[in-house]
């Protein structure tokens, strides 16, 4: 059996990785339009954003109510590890909003009517607590769930890559991570060959660092 909460953990970070490149999505489509909110292409932007805020909230929902018990093996930190998938979460509604209010969601929907609350109905519990592999509707991929027949049992043990910043490093564009000598920060992509790693902070918030200004703390596990 798999901890509930470090596949809460897993399902947290597949869906800051979707919210990251669809906040890039919308930067793009808005540096394009003139007129703020006119177009198919942003109205589709408006319902995917209604979608991850639903997601971002029952998955919120979920963490809230897992509780050390339901674990099946003892995990000293447990309080520590929920409160920080609780931040990262409320980060992702913050930076939801934010979209929301960038696309005029609420002019928007007046035009989207029944369209709005039919994709809102429609949204379904995070992968994680399904029992197969689901079909995403904003990419199109297959996202393999924790608990199907055909996950590694090495999965439930899924920790995201920590690293410690050498130096400060201050936000030069949209997007950019800003950090302070010392602090740690997880590592969510490091697979860019541009020498830039997608990463976290404890509040949740994501961006770009530069990866020369920070090195990768070893997990237990790496070091056994």
């Amino acid at each position: 059996m798999s901890s509930p909460l470090l596949s809460a953990k897993k399902a947290v970070a597949a869906l800051s990785n979707e919210v990251e490149v669809f906040r890039r999505e919308c930067a793009d489509v808005l540096q394009g339009e003139d007129i703020g909110v006119s177009g198919q292409e942003t109205r589709n932007l408006c319902m995917r954003c209604v979608q991850y805020q639903d997601r971002t909230e029952q998955l919120l929902n979920h963490v809230e109510s897992l509780t050390v018990d339901g674990e099946p093996k003892k995990m000293a930190d447990f309080t520590q590890r929920k409160r920080q998938e609780l931040r990262r979460l409320q980060g992702l509604q913050d930076r939801l909003n934010n979209l929301s209010s960038q696309l005029e969601i609420s002019d928007v929907d007046n035009v989207l009517g029944s369209q709005l609350s039919e994709a809102s109905s429609d949204v379904t519990l995070p992968p994680h607590l399904q029992g197969s592999t689901v079909e995403t509707t904003q990419t199109g991929s297959t996202v393999g769930v924790a608990g199907s027949e055909d996950d590694d049992p090495s999965d439930s043990d899924y920790e995201l890559p920590q690293a410690v910043a050498l130096a400060s490093y201050e936000a030069q564009q949209d997007g950019d991570l800003a950090v302070t000598e010392g602090e740690v920060i997880y590592v969510v992509d490091m697979t860019r060959e541009d020498g830039w790693w997608r990463a976290e902070n404890e509040d949740g918030v994501c961006g770009l660092v530069p990866s020369n200004h920070f090195e990768v703390i070893e997990s237990d596990s790496a070091s056994d």
